[in-house]
């Protein structure tokens, strides 16, 4: 098993040498206060032309987060993760720096997930994700089926 890249710095790296358009929209990694993974960008190169951020930055910022989430969750380096399908609500403009967190799934979903991962070599999983800007009330609501395999 691979292990995990650890520090923020460290996942960033990662992100941007597999995933090059997260190193284009400037994605940072960070932790909440409760340690959960935030993922946040800035307005500067992810903005429309109406001055607010694009739909297609925000969309992208929930699936990345979604994608480090489950991946870092698994705690398996060696794990391959993809999006099947994800479905976007968007709330209101949003401005500024945006971030993107992670709902935590309930327990039972998560079990059910990690058992057939590791009987079958694949799970599914779907994430709800909420991506706020500097205003911090959510601007979209995103829910991602996220497949992880061996």
């Amino acid at each position: 098993m691979t292990s995990l890249p650890q520090t923020p710095a460290e996942i960033e790296n990662y992100l941007y040498e597999k995933i090059p358009l997260t190193r284009w929209m400037e994605i940072r990694v960070g932790f909440g206060p409760a340690g959960e993974l935030v993922l946040s960008a800035p307005e500067g190169v992810n903005h429309n032309h109406l001055g607010t951020i694009f739909g297609g930055s925000l969309c992208a910022l929930a699936t990345v987060a979604g994608y480090t989430f489950l991946w870092l969750k698994l705690g398996d380096g060696d794990a391959h993760v993809v999006i099947q399908e994800g479905h976007a609500v968007y709330r209101r403009p949003v401005a500024g720096e945006f971030r993107a967190r992670v709902r935590e799934p309930e327990a039972a979903e998560w079990k059910k997930f990690h058992h057939q991962y590791l009987r079958r070599g694949k799970g599914r999983l779907t994430l709800s994700v909420e991506v706020s800007g500097e205003n911090s009330a959510a601007g979209m609501e995103f829910r991602g089926l996220f497949v992880a395999s061996l």
